[in-house]
């Protein structure tokens, strides 16, 4: 008769017994790295739970300290209209979660614009 003896290490029982929970999340996705000055910024939240799987029925929200902004409760359809040049903070919040974006606002707009003959 043989007996079979397997070695497992106190890392793996310990890990196998407790496990590391993860937490639910809140992400904001723009569709750029950075907004100009005025125009629209687009952007998405997505909840996950803890397992890592996008939660569809939300109650998302989202403030700025620039601007207006305004998202679909799904987090979808985002859209941040900055007022200034400087940081918007896009803040999105869906109950105890919360997310923060700092979006750099540019203006691109030329400040005079100069004709010469040729």
């Amino acid at each position: 008769m043989v007996a079979a003896v397997a070695w497992i290490s106190i890392e793996a029982l310990v890990y196998f017994f407790h496990k590391p929970e993860s937490k639910p999340t809140l992400t904001i996705i723009g569709a750029t790295d950075m907004a100009d000055l005025g125009k629209p910024f687009l952007f998405t939240v997505v909840a996950k739970n803890s397992s890592g799987v996008s939660v569809p029925d939300t109650t998302i929200t989202a403030t700025t300290d620039n601007g207006t902004v305004t998202v679909n409760s799904d987090g979808t359809a985002g859209v941040l209209t900055p007022a200034t040049v400087g940081t918007a903070n896009l803040t999105a919040t869906d109950g105890k979660l919360t997310a923060t974006l700092a979006v750099p606002v540019v203006d691109n707009v030329p400040a005079s614009l100069t004709i010469v003959p040729t």
